[in-house]
């Protein structure tokens, strides 16, 4: 760095709040190499200690790309309705997995429908009549999507079936004994992101991306529940990643978390995610001169 690099340096009051959501940080944000390999989805997990810039780069996308990515911020989230939703025909690690599924897919399908056009497609009409029928409108709030007792199907509307039988209706609430929520639920989720992708390739729309925030909002200590809940967060996102690149839909979760909490979670899966589909963000000298050179 040059003498003249380091007096303006000194010059700085600050290098910006403590919390990037207190900081008009995209006045001075600038895209690294992070920013492109969460937009080439080369990762959908994104790590790091609490300001190591996780929420900046969620506000890079969502604000400077407003149109095609939103933020899903889970400060306040109904955990507790959230614990009731589970499919009790899993394994234990595997318990929400499907319930976090059908939440990614109702935000993609509210997302789809902003774009520009979208009432072109005939797909649209579904996804508008479904999101009506069953929240009253079509931007059902995050804390929402999982509440209803009970999902309606309308002919009209998605048609998910299960061995050629269609379903009228999905039971959000299910006692211990009922073992087919889940398959009930991803079949509900596939018709969903199956019309999501209908509707975005129809278009020609740019890809959309939604990008989990603030998970760790109110833990300081992960309990059981809490923990299985984000494990199945983190494995429906990879589902959800894996279907989609493999049928080219332009559609992309993303998930931000601590490394801390990161390195309380076990699950099977876990050093896989973590070596081929994670973004550790560190600062150290080599990023600081990536950054200063930039």
């Amino acid at each position: 760095m040059s003498d003249s690099e380091n007096m303006l340096l000194a010059k700085l009051d600050t290098f910006g709040d403590v919390a990037a959501e207190d900081d008009a940080v995209l006045d001075y944000f600038v895209a690294t190499n992070a920013v492109e390999r969460i937009s080439k989805k080369q990762v959908f997990l994104v790590l790091g200690r609490k300001g190591t810039g996780k929420t900046a780069i969620v506000r890079f996308f969502t604000e400077s790309e407003s149109k095609t990515s939103k933020a899903l911020n889970l400060r306040g989230y109904p955990w507790n309705v959230h614990a009731s939703r589970i499919d009790h025909g899993a394994s234990d690690i595997e318990a929400y997995v499907s319930s976090w599924r059908y939440l990614i897919a109702v935000e993609f399908a509210v997302l789809a429908l902003k774009q520009p056009s979208a009432w072109r497609s005939s797909a649209a009409e579904n996804l508008e009549k479904f999101l009506k029928e069953n929240y009253g409108g079509l931007e059902p709030a995050l804390a929402d999507i999982l509440r209803p007792p009970r999902l309606k199907l309308t002919k009209l509307s998605l048609s998910p079936s299960i061995m050629g039988n269609q379903l009228g209706g999905i039971d959000l609430d299910r006692s211990r004994g009922d073992t087919s929520f889940g398959f009930e639920l991803n079949a509900l989720t596939q018709s969903i992101m199956e019309s999501v992708d209908t509707v975005l390739k129809d278009i020609g729309s740019q890809p959309i991306s939604l990008h989990f925030d603030e998970l760790d909002q109110g833990i300081t200590t992960l309990d059981e529940s809490r923990s299985k809940m984000l494990v199945g967060l983190i494995l429906a996102t990879r589902e959800i990643n894996r279907e989609t690149s493999k049928s080219k839909s332009p559609v992309h979760p993303v998930i931000y978390l601590r490394s801390d909490i990161w390195e309380d979670l076990n699950f099977s899966d876990k050093n896989k995610i973590s070596e081929t589909l994670t973004l550790r963000l560190e600062w150290n000298s080599s990023s600081l001169n990536e950054l200063v050179q930039t």
